[in-house]
């Protein structure tokens, strides 16, 4: 079994563990809350390797929750698929832990974006609210250096109001809540 399944299903566990409103009975995805305006990162620092998962839902990042019905919200689709892919924009991470980019996998079935070993679950939302969720994995020289993470999410979707974020590195477990505009988590 690949690494970051694994981490992915360890950090829903932590989450419904420690926070009652993620495992609520109106989640639309496992340990996740449906919240318009919130995003949500679970990342796991190792001596190695730096993984993010990053959950939301869609009407945060195309604005729309449903199939593409227009070229324009093809469109849309088709430029936020493109800025995930480019995740060491999104995520940047500090120089001192020598991290490149390895992997990208994509879930929003509603759109019919789903990879074979992303981590979320295999049907598509009945009840009008589709959400995306993304592991991206880097490579990391010395990714326990990492002393913090920058994000550009803010830029790349307008959509975005808060970000939730939990962390588990080599010196602990934390959680942290980004609000516009601050963009650095600090991983230490």
């Amino acid at each position: 079994m690949k690494l970051m399944p694994l981490l992915s299903r360890l950090l829903r566990a932590l989450a419904c563990t420690s926070a009652v409103t993620w495992c609520g009975v109106a989640s639309a995805a496992p340990g996740h809350a449906h919240e318009h305006g919130v995003l949500s990162l679970d990342i796991v620092v190792e001596p190695t390797r730096l993984s993010v998962l990053m959950r939301s839902p869609l009407d945060n990042l195309v604005g729309f929750e449903h199939a593409p019905r227009t070229a324009a919200q093809r469109a849309r689709v088709a430029a936020m698929v493109s800025r995930l892919r480019a995740a060491e924009r999104l995520f940047r991470i500090d120089p001192a832990a020598g991290c490149a980019l390895n992997e990208v996998r994509l879930h929003a079935p509603v759109l019919g974006v789903q990879e074979p070993e992303a981590s979320g679950s295999a049907a598509a939302p009945s009840d009008g609210h589709g959400d995306l969720e993304a592991d991206f994995e880097f490579q990391c020289t010395r990714a326990d250096q990492a002393a913090h993470l920058d994000l550009s999410l803010w830029e790349a979707f307008s959509g975005l109001q808060r970000i939730d974020v939990q962390r588990i590195t080599p010196r602990g477990q934390g959680r942290q809540t980004l609000r516009r505009p601050a963009a650095r988590l600090q991983l230490r």
